[in-house]
């Protein structure tokens, strides 16, 4: 479980590094497309609300396609919240 964090971690510190490399490559090498990207961005967030639910959209595909790799996890440790809760 340990090793799969790690793999996690790694990976994203990796497409972290290819994102920021690109965006300056992008922005050297295409510096009228550049700026006409960045302004249709400015247009776009100005909408936040639209903005926040975009992201939480992304967010819930990307793990509804990662869902065949890395599986629901299944708690390995009792819990004892649980049992309290039955006390009660």
């Amino acid at each position: 479980m340990n090793l799969q964090i790690q793999q996690i971690g790694l990976l994203a510190v990796l497409l972290g590094t290819l994102v920021s490399v690109s965006l300056i490559w992008f922005q050297r090498g295409f510096g009228r497309a550049a700026h006409s990207l960045r302004k249709r961005l400015e247009r776009v967030a100005v909408h936040k609300l639209a903005v926040a639910f975009g992201v939480a959209g992304c967010i819930l595909v990307c793990r509804a396609a990662l869902l065949p790799v890395w599986r629901i996890p299944i708690p390995s440790v009792p819990d004892e919240f649980s049992h309290l809760l039955l006390g009660d």
